[in-house]
């Protein structure tokens, strides 16, 4: 049983025909755009008259312009992957510049988020026990002045977590919310922490990956990083920065190598071994060999175009003996900003010079036939194509048949007919020669190899290319 004989109603009785479609037939005017035949458009409506179903599109939604005015559309979004790091640093410039403009006593929270650690405030020192009532009365106001100010730090604190919070876009906030450490971040209101888990959302690092995998594509993705010809020293120093961060934010470790903390170690006078070395002295070892493991990825990651120069002479210098790596990230930063590499210093590759044309010095422009070249390689005359009607050409040289002047065999020798060809001989000579050319030249290469990109004056440049 069908399901409307089981639900007890009947069918729908089909629609009469209209007036236009008296014969229902699949014809392509009354069952196409009428009828409910097969015709033009029929298969698109099937019913007739009937409305055809309406499209809709789902509208876009409002762009995400983030909670505060201020910041003018600065905001922490992952529509664009590319530019993902790029945004981090520019939305969180903007919203510390706001902080330290703005907030009450904003400078202190400014330098927090700026270094990325909670700077303790100074507490007032106790008075000497022959302290005078006037220093004991400043100690109390200048203890009264710390509370105060440390309250007013932690209202900045938690108002700067509301504030940054509320430039996250949904699909920020849905990673930052599954992130394990979000809810104590949340409760105590730590925007510097916070600050620190968008730098990883950002970034892309997936703390839901493999612990292993998650590393190395973070470190793959720091020595991958490259300053580009836009960006200046102080871009590509903090775009590197915001890499290296995430690293050793998320468990990974830089220049950490055991070769690296050796050859530390053993520059020490005396020198030390991984056996004989304090704690201490193994901890400062490891952190030199990070701070030149950094400053080395930061020279190499420049831009060679400006700084090809720099690398080149440095591993020069160290081969002849001399370390000029920088040992700091501070000093390769300043070696970067000071460097200078005039472009006219620069050695440039010699030009090749033909001295065949001595009347012009270099030669302006070569052509090479490829045509005779291939028909060489095979072994094929280059007049072959025309061994049937070239019989009949008559040289103007020597007079004889089978070949033009410009192949005359006694071409260095002078004619003895004083008989001069006229002027249409010569014309038709000239006509023949170029319909030889074309059918011998398969193709011209033109290379330029002049210095001072200028043709001879005693040249005639023909155009050949006409246009129908």
């Amino acid at each position: 049983m069908s399901e409307e004989g089981a639900s007890g109603t009947p069918p729908p009785a089909p629609p009469p025909p209209s007036s236009g479609d008296s014969s229902g037939g699949p014809g392509r005017h009354h069952g196409g755009r009428q009828g409910g035949g097969r015709g033009r458009g029929g298969g698109r409506r099937r019913g007739g008259r009937g409305p055809s179903p309406a499209t809709t599109t789902t509208p876009r939604g409002p762009k995400f312009e983030g909670r505060c005015d201020d910041l003018k559309g600065h905001v922490y979004d992952l529509t664009n992957p590319k530019d993902a790091a790029n945004n981090y640093m520019i939305t969180t410039d903007e919203v510390i510049q706001l902080i330290g403009r703005t907030y009450k006593h904003g400078n202190h929270t400014k330098r927090c988020l700026e270094e990325g650690r909670r700077i303790a405030l100074t507490v007032p020192e106790d008075p000497a026990d022959a302290a005078t009532v006037t220093e004991k009365e400043i100690w109390k106001q200048e203890v009264s002045a710390y509370v105060k100010k440390k309250n007013e730090v932690e209202t900045n604190m938690e108002n700067a977590y509301s504030l940054i919070f509320g430039q996250c876009s949904e699909g920020v906030r849905a990673k930052l919310e599954s992130m394990i450490n979000h809810k104590e971040i949340k409760e105590a209101g730590d925007p510097v922490r916070l600050l620190n888990n968008i730098q990883t959302v950002m970034l892309q690092f997936q703390t839901t990956k493999y612990k292993p995998l998650a590393i190395y594509e973070c470190k793959r993705r720091l020595m991958l990083f490259r300053q580009t010809k836009e960006m200046t020293v102080d871009q590509y120093h903090k775009e590197f920065k915001n890499y290296t961060d995430v690293v050793e934010r998320n468990g990974g470790s830089i220049g950490a190598d055991i070769g690296l903390v050796e050859e530390v170690l053993n520059s020490h006078r005396p020198p030390l071994t991984l056996e004989t070395a304090t704690d201490e002295q193994l901890q400062q070892a490891k952190g030199i060999a990070r701070e030149r493991t950094i400053a080395l990825d930061f020279i190499v990651g420049a831009d060679r175009s400006r700084f090809g120069k720099l690398t080149e002479d440095l591993e020069n210098s160290f081969t002849q003996g001399r370390n000029n790596y920088p040992a700091t990230m501070t000093d390769a930063l300043k070696i970067l900003t000071n460097w200078k590499q005039d472009p006219r210093n620069t050695p440039q590759p010699p030009r090749q010079r033909d001295d065949t044309n001595s009347g012009q010095g270099a030669t302006e422009l070569s052509f090479t036939n490829i045509g005779s070249e291939i028909e060489q390689q095979q072994g094929t005359p280059a007049n072959s194509q025309r061994n049937s009607w070239l019989a009949n050409i008559e040289c103007y040289n020597c007079h004889g048949r089978g070949h033009f002047a410009r192949d005359c065999p006694t071409a260095n020798t002078p004619a003895t007919d004083t008989t001069a060809p006229s002027q249409a001989e010569g014309a038709v000579q000239m006509l023949l020669d170029g319909a030889e050319n074309d059918t011998s030249y398969v193709g011209f290469t033109l290379t330029t190899t002049s210095e001072k990109g200028k043709l001879p004056r005693n040249w005639i440049l023909l155009d050949n290319q006409s246009t129908e």
